[in-house]
C-alpha cells in the first residue's frame, strides 16, 4: 500500500514478485528502485517504483539521464537484468509521442560507463549512476552533459566523458586545443564545435 500526501488514503497498487528480479519489467531491478526511491511531493508519486514500469523514462534528478540510463550505466558484467542493453550505447528517445529505447548504430563497443569505474569509486558510490544526484561523480559536469558529449576514443579505448568517473574530460574531441572539460566549463563552447545533437545523444 502507498499513501498519498494529499489524501493520506492508502491506495492498493499491487506488490512485487518475490521470484522476479524486475517485477515491472522496466529494465531496473526491484532492489535498486527501492533503494533509490524518493517521494516527489510536487508530482505526488515515487520517483522510482518497482511495480510501475513508466518510471524508467522519468528523470528524478533532472540531470538529462533517465532512470533507466542511470541504472544501465552499470558494468554489463554486473548487470542483474541485461548485459547487452547498456548506457550510453542505448538511450531513451521519443518515437511519435511515446518514449522508447534506441541504440546508437555508430557505437559498436560493449563497454558501458560502468566498465571504467575503479574499485575505490565502486566501493564509495556503487556501480551505477545515482538517480538522485545530478553529478554522480562530483566532477562539476552534470551526468546528462557527460552523456550528451561523450564519444568513444579508439586510441585510449575509453569514453571521453563518463558520469561515473571523476576528473575525466581530458580529451580534445574537436582538436581545437581546449580539453572537453574546459569547453564545457566555458558554457558557450561544445566539444564538437557547437554542433547540435539530440538530448542524451553520444557523439
Amino acid at each position: 500500500h502507498l499513501a498519498t500526501l494529499a489524501t493520506a488514503v492508502p491506495t492498493a497498487v499491487g506488490s512485487t514478485d518475490p521470484l522476479d528480479t524486475d517485477s515491472d519489467d522496466d529494465g531496473m531491478p526491484d532492489g535498486w528502485e527501492i533503494h533509490f526511491a524518493r517521494w516527489a511531493v510536487l508530482d505526488d508519486r515515487w520517483t522510482l517504483n518497482p511495480i510501475d514500469r513508466t518510471d524508467r523514462f522519468l528523470d528524478a534528478d533532472a540531470d538529462g539521464m533517465t532512470n533507466w540510463e542511470e541504472y544501465n550505466a552499470i558494468d554489463p558484467a554486473l548487470n542483474e537484468l541485461d548485459a547487452i542493453q547498456s548506457s550510453p550505447q542505448f538511450f531513451v528517445t521519443t518515437i511519435g509521442t511515446a518514449p522508447a529505447l534506441q541504440q546508437w548504430p555508430i557505437i559498436i563497443v560493449s563497454e558501458s560507463f560502468g566498465s571504467f569505474v575503479s574499485d575505490a569509486v565502486l566501493n564509495a558510490s556503487g556501480p551505477t549512476a545515482d538517480p538522485n544526484n545530478p553529478d554522480t561523480d562530483g566532477d562539476g559536469i552534470i551526468d546528462g552533459m557527460e552523456v550528451l558529449f561523450t564519444a568513444w576514443n579508439t586510441s585510449a579505448q575509453t569514453w571521453t566523458l563518463n558520469p561515473l568517473v571523476p576528473d575525466d574530460g581530458d580529451f580534445d574531441a574537436d582538436g581545437d586545443g581546449l580539453l572537453d572539460r574546459q569547453e564545457l566549463a566555458l558554457a558557450f563552447e561544445q566539444p564538437d564545435n557547437g554542433e547540435v545533437h539530440p538530448a542524451d545523444a553520444p557523439l
